[in-house]
């Protein structure tokens, strides 16, 4: 099993409804990553300190390869990379942050066999779970 709480200094801050510009809310994470010179590049983060603030949409998201706004199943994190997963019938969408680089990237994947499950349907089996919707 892998560990719920990563030891190296991440911190899941809170968890809020957020506005969009067009006019509807989607609920985000925010999660501080420690980075060595952190440095915001986008309007989903922020400098506090020594770490780099993400704020990962979790509910009515929007991914981009994806039709419609999406519900994440979970959120982990593998060393400065932070992904949500989004699971649907037939594929998996991910959202994955780097926080050392603040780089955004989506991708899409085949659907895991039968439903979705931390353990067999993650990216890498090193993640540890940050959130997990309930």
């Amino acid at each position: 099993m892998r560990e719920e709480t990563p030891d190296r200094g991440v911190e899941l801050r809170r968890r809020r409804w957020k506005p969009r510009d067009s006019g509807d809310e989607h609920e985000v994470l925010e999660v501080a990553v420690p980075v060595v010179n952190p440095q915001s590049t986008t309007r989903d983060s922020a400098v506090d300190g020594d770490v780099l603030v993400g704020e990962i949409p979790i509910s009515n998201a929007e991914v981009p390869p994806a039709d419609e706004p999406l519900d994440a199943a979970a959120v982990t994190i593998l060393e400065e990379r932070v992904t949500a997963y989004y699971p649907r019938a037939d594929r998996l969408f991910t959202l994955t942050w780097v926080a050392s680089t603040d780089d955004w990237e989506y991708d899409e994947h085949g659907s895991p066999a039968g439903e979705f499950d931390l353990e067999d349907s993650t990216l890498d089996a090193e993640e540890a779970v940050l959130w997990e919707r309930e």
